[in-house]
């Protein structure tokens, strides 16, 4: 089995995957960079208690890290519970892809694993949408070849900095609307934010798709926000909410050295 970690701006996204590709079990942690490896440690051991996962079975350990402070706190909670180095994603992996960007060096090694996911699961061209701290675009051509990436504010970034620079608008939990136009507060942000992200990613794997025409790329959704807006979309194809993990997955399997 293969340990696949995702450290995000606002979640540590964690899954244990079996040969199959199977999800055998996954969790999230909150990403505060204050955390000391020891404490990631107790967590892992007290999830994997929890799970029954025997943690000899776990041949492979993978890390994706967006937060530089947390990355080597989680490296070595991870080299102490399984007594073994991680895998750090980076470009100079072996990888299914390939980058076409100007910079490589630069796209995020979540996003790496979400090119490599969406390329492997769409068996071609894929655009990976991610919902997260950032609202994420990843396009992924036929041949395997990342052409790049559009990166926009995510939902609860969009609600977080839209509520504290208002005098009267209230913190709400968002929810599907039931029609564009509201009829109070909480019904009205709700439109707002879920109904005018869904236009945005439309919008959006529209145009990505046209400038990679001939190629009809697949649509894929993830993050933990993706369930409540992909219902309005008419674009996402997929919703994959651990498509990153199974992306660390891949990246796991080419690089494990045997």
């Amino acid at each position: 089995m293969i340990l696949a970690i995702d450290v995000g701006n606002t979640n540590i996204a964690i899954g244990v995957v079996n040969r199959d590709r199977e999800l055998v079990c996954h969790w999230r942690l909150a990403s505060r960079t204050q955390r000391t490896s020891d404490e990631v440690l107790i967590h892992l051991r007290e999830l994997f208690d929890l799970e029954s996962v025997d943690r000899t079975r776990v041949s492979v350990a993978v890390i994706s890290s967006v937060v530089p402070d947390l990355t080597h706190v989680v490296e070595q909670a991870v080299w102490r519970l399984l007594e073994r180095k991680p895998i750090i994603v980076s470009t100079d992996l072996n990888l299914p892809v390939r980058m076409l960007t100007d910079t490589p060096t630069e796209i995020g090694s979540d996003l790496l694993a979400n090119a490599v996911a969406g390329y492997t699961l769409a068996e071609g061209a894929a655009i990976v949408v991610d919902f997260g701290t950032a609202l994420t675009f990843t396009a992924v051509d036929g041949e395997g070849g990342v052409r790049g990436v559009a990166i926009a504010p995510g939902l609860s970034t969009a609600v977080n900095g839209l509520v504290a620079r208002t005098a009267a608008l209230p913190m709400v939990d968002l929810s599907a609307p039931e029609h564009y136009i509201g009829t109070n507060t909480t019904a009205s942000l709700c439109s707002g934010i879920v109904n005018g992200f869904a236009g945005l990613v439309d919008s959006m794997v529209a145009g990505i798709a046209a400038e990679m025409e001939p190629q009809k790329p697949m649509a894929l959704a993830t993050g933990g926000e993706a369930a409540l807006v992909t219902g309005s979309c008419r674009s996402v194809i997929r919703l994959e909410p651990w498509l990153t993990l199974r992306g660390l997955y891949e990246i796991g399997i080419r690089n494990a050295g045997g």
